[in-house]
């Protein structure tokens, strides 16, 4: 998903469930929904590997991901 489908998405839900608003947000730690946590942090640029994600990029490496937690 990119940064733009997810608001897109964002804006839908809050267009169709304004009391979601208001409402904490959560993740799922993997794609079963075996647990879950809160959001604490602001999302951040990086670079993901598709393994790792940094908030930097070093020796011509480009931003590539948003990460959301």
């Amino acid at each position: 998903m990119t940064l733009l489908e997810l608001i897109n998405n964002l804006e839908k839900l809050s267009t169709e469930h304004p009391e979601a608003l208001q409402y904490p947000v959560i993740c799922s730690g993997d794609d079963e929904g075996n647990n879950f946590t809160p959001i604490h942090f602001d999302p951040s640029i990086g670079v993901y590997d598709g393994i790792d994600f940094q908030d930097y990029a070093m020796d011509g490496e480009r931003y590539n991901s948003v990460c959301v937690n």
